[in-house]
Parts: C-alpha cells; sequence; structure tokens
C-alpha cells in the first residue's frame, strides 16, 4: 500500500462499506480507488458472550485482475480517514491475501508441473510401445 495516501473508510449508496486507497477524487469526477476491501461487522462467539468481529474481504478482486476501480462521485455517501488501527488491520489483511495468492500460485504450478510429467510419461510409454504398423 502506498505511504503516502492514508487508507479511507468509503460508504456507498447500496449500503456496502468499504475500505481503500483512493487514487484520484476530484469533485464531480469519477472516484478512482486501489486495493478495495469490504466491511462486514459480524458476531462472533467467544467464552464471554457474542463481540462484534470485522472481516474484510475481497470487494471486487475476485471477478477481475484490474487494480483500479473508479466509483461514480453520486454512488458515494461519504469517504473518511481510516482510524491508524484499521489502516494496520488493513495492511495486515492485504499482506495476508499476498501471501495466500502466491501460495496458491506454487501450488497451482506444482499441481501443473506434476500433471504435465504424468501426462508425459504416459505419452513415453504408449509411444515406446507403438510399433511401425500403420493401420
Amino acid at each position: 500500500m502506498n505511504d503516502s495516501s492514508p487508507c479511507k473508510i468509503v460508504k456507498l449508496a447500496n449500503g456496502e462499506d468499504i475500505i481503500c486507497t483512493i487514487e484520484n477524487n476530484e469533485p464531480g469526477k469519477e472516484c478512482q480507488v486501489s486495493y478495495p476491501l469490504l466491511m462486514q461487522v459480524v458476531p462472533q462467539r467467544t467464552s464471554d458472550g457474542f463481540v462484534e468481529s470485522l472481516r474484510l474481504s475481497k470487494w471486487v478482486q475476485p471477478f477481475t485482475e484490474d487494480l483500479f476501480f473508479e466509483i461514480k462521485s453520486d454512488n458515494i455517501i461519504l469517504i473518511a480517514d481510516a482510524a491508524p488501527d484499521l489502516c494496520r488491520y488493513y495492511d495486515h489483511v492485504l499482506e495476508k491475501m499476498d501471501e495466500e495468492q502466491a501460495i496458491e500460485l506454487i501450488q497451482d504450478n506444482e499441481l501443473e508441473e506434476d500433471y504435465l510429467e504424468d501426462n508425459n510419461n504416459k505419452l513415453s510409454s504408449r509411444l515406446s510401445g507403438k510399433t511401425d504398423t500403420v493401420h
């Protein structure tokens, strides 16, 4: 995340709250955001009873590889600076998401290599059993 631009909370007209970095926010123009995460307050059971917990999840990223998103200004109700603790949590979640994606990519590549190796061995054994006879 860019250190010169603090994270912001954006309240949208559809009721969603996102936390993100705002790249461009000029009055009357579309607001350009990056790394948006959907904010959801969910109840969580603890030994002392239920407490509210904040869940941050990908907002649009599961459906696109774009890094920047433009939100029309008439869809934004308010923009506010996030508290420093919330910014640290946001950065932590983004780092974890990057680590998980890296692990998934490595695992996918390993699976793909295993698949290719198995299929090459099957192909090699099929080809070695072939004769020069053509029917």
